[in-house]
């Protein structure tokens, strides 16, 4: 719960805030000041004239009708209401809305603007949303406006002075006989609803469409201009630079505050239809395209999901087929060794190469340990002759028994792989043959 402090002040003390959040001011018959918020930073001077009220958050407060008000920046939303003494603003981040207050002048507010009921004039030098001023009792003058402006029920009011309008225009009032009202430039269109007895002129550029909808009006065109007239054509509203068009109708003919009441007679009402559907058209054509980009986003967006997902799994498929051939390739390696540690083995030797560089000569390690002698080959008994046959010689003489492979042999078959008149292949071949004879 927010904290509460109360001061007592003179009824016409000066209030100055500063305030970050959103700030709440009610005047009422009292002379105290209640402050509620968290984390505000009051000061009240000697006298009981001045108070300065600071702080990040929040505000609301209470103060005597007769207080003199000087907001600096703030940062939020602003309300206040029943404040007879002069309000000072400088500038307001947020919304701005006073209501049943004397006068007030406002540098600058970044949202929208809602006046009501106020006696003296209103100054604006500029506002970043729309803006409503209802019941103005003395003079309305803005700057510049972003967005539409509404003057509604302002008979009072002598004057009205507003530079630029960036939207529309609605002006729904009853009008003095010595009102001057100047708007120099309104962006958008302008509708006015007046009594239809009222002493007005209205000047407009010439080359804007205008459709002028009260019986009894005079228009009068010159170079740049076309007046309207009604009645005596005492008061004057002029507009210098219009961007839309300028309709001009009685009161009873439409009013702007809910659903538009469309009592304009059968052609306007079958234009406005025919201009309705023909926007609304435009609004479907508009829905579809945004419809069909959305959709072809969305595929788009599905297409790539798609792409990114068989990207993966094929990048995933590949590591894995990757991976199999290298399992693949050790187990046909590890096999080729362990079978060739058999041969050699069995064969009781081996051969051990170092195989160098281009610039070095090859060479042929001998293994270490000494060769094992090879066993004698028993001698081959001898063959019994034959029996002389007729026609025949004599039998040849038995072979002689071969001798096993020396280690001389060896040598030699060992110096030609060295000299690279075999291969190690071919000398594996030609040791076997020796060691087989017979």
């Amino acid at each position: 719960m927010a904290n509460q402090y109360t001061y007592t002040l003179d009824s016409g003390a000066d209030i100055y805030l500063d305030i970050s959040g959103d700030l709440v001011i009610e005047g009422r018959e009292s002379p105290e000041l209640r402050v509620t918020g968290d984390d505000l930073k009051v000061q009240v001077s000697e006298d009981l004239k001045r108070a300065d009220i600071s702080g990040e958050d929040d505000c609301r407060l209470s103060v005597s009708a007769t207080a003199k008000l000087h907001i600096g920046s703030l940062g939020g939303d602003v309300e206040i209401t029943n404040v007879d003494g002069p309000i000072d603003i400088a500038s307001v981040d947020g919304d701005l809305e006073i209501r049943d207050c004397a006068t007030f002048n406002i540098n600058a507010v970044s949202g929208d603007v809602e006046v009501w009921r106020i006696e003296g004039p209103v100054r604006i030098d500029a506002v970043g949303g729309d803006a409503e001023f209802h019941y103005i009792g003395s003079e309305l003058r803005v700057d510049t406006v972003g967005g539409d402006v509404m003057v509604k029920d302002a008979e009072k009011l002598t004057r009205i002075d507003i530079e630029t309008i960036g939207g529309d225009l609605v002006f729904d009032t009853e009008i003095s006989p010595d009102v001057v009202c100047k708007f120099s430039t309104v962006g958008g269109d302008v509708r006015c609803k007046i009594p239809a007895d009222a002493n007005v002129t209205f000047r407009i550029p010439r080359h804007v469409e205008h459709s002028v909808e009260i019986p009894g009006v005079k228009i009068v065109s010159d170079d740049d201009t076309n007046s309207i007239i009604l009645g005596e054509g005492h008061g004057l509203i002029e507009f210098e630079t219009l961007g839309g068009d300028f309709r001009l109708v009685g009161h009873g003919g439409f009013h702007f505050e809910g659903d538009i009441n469309l009592d304009l007679g059968p052609e306007i009402a079958e234009e406005i239809e025919e201009s309705l559907k023909v926007h609304l058209g435009h609004l479907d054509e508009h829905l579809s395209t945004i419809q069909d980009k959305l959709n072809r986003t969305t595929e788009q967006i599905q297409r790539e999901a798609e792409r990114a997902a068989s990207r993966a799994q094929e990048i995933a498929r590949r590591q894995a087929e990757q991976a199999r051939k290298q399992a693949e390739r050790a187990r046909l390696a590890a096999e080729h060794a362990a079978e060739h540690s058999k041969r050699k083995r069995g064969k009781g030797w081996e051969f051990e190469f170092s195989w160098p560089s281009s610039k070095e000569k090859r060479k042929v390690k001998i293994p270490v340990g000494a060769i094992p002698p090879i066993p004698p080959i028993p001698p081959i008994p001898p063959i019994p002759p034959m029996p002389p046959m007729e026609g025949w010689g004599p039998p040849p003489p038995p072979s002689r028994p071969i001798e096993p492979v020396k280690n001389e042999e060896r040598m030699m078959i060992l110096k030609m792989v060295e000299t690279k008149q075999i291969s190690v292949e071919e000398a594996e071949n030609l040791l076997a043959a020796l060691e087989a004879r017979e």
